[in-house]
């Protein structure tokens, strides 16, 4: 897992060097346009974005969640939320991973970290990192970027 701020972006291109590029040009024209809700591919089925306006939520101790083919590349263009981080393998499964849609979900486990995600931060989380995302106060809505990048990406 990585956790800094998005200026920063760039200086982690040794992770997936044939991708990283485009990557950050996308995250680059986030920065100056808002982009259209939705799906947006960057390198076919490789990279794709996934723009989000939702409310936050409460946490929730049954979805810690985890995916083992793509990686998550999560930014805020507008509010503030937090990711809840904690190792999968301390928590019981709740509901049998899909690999159709590349996602499982444990129990959260009793150790677990906050990342508070604010415009401008940055959370990278591999495959096989739990995470809970969207955590926050419901009344202040958020729009937010993920993005997904293969796990073969990366070196």
């Amino acid at each position: 897992m990585i956790y800094d701020r998005l200026e920063n972006l760039a200086e982690y291109s040794k992770l997936a060097p044939e991708v990283w590029g485009k990557i950050v040009k996308f995250c680059r024209k986030c920065g100056e346009h808002e982009p259209e809700l939705g799906k947006h591919e960057i390198i076919g089925d490789l990279v794709y974005a996934s723009v989000q306006s939702y409310q936050p939520h409460v946490s929730d101790p049954e979805k810690l969640e985890y995916h083992k083919r793509f990686a998550d590349i999560q930014f805020l263009l507008l509010g503030e939320e937090s990711i809840l981080c904690g190792a999968v393998e301390d928590g019981e499964e709740v509901k049998p991973f899909n690999d159709e849609k590349d996602i499982g979900f444990n129990r959260m486990p009793e150790r677990w970290n906050e990342l508070p995600l604010t415009v401008g931060d940055f959370a990278l989380l591999m495959p096989g990192e739990g995470h809970q995302p969207g955590v926050g106060d419901p009344a202040k809505p958020v729009v937010k970027v993920v993005i997904k990048i293969a796990q073969e990406c990366f070196l």
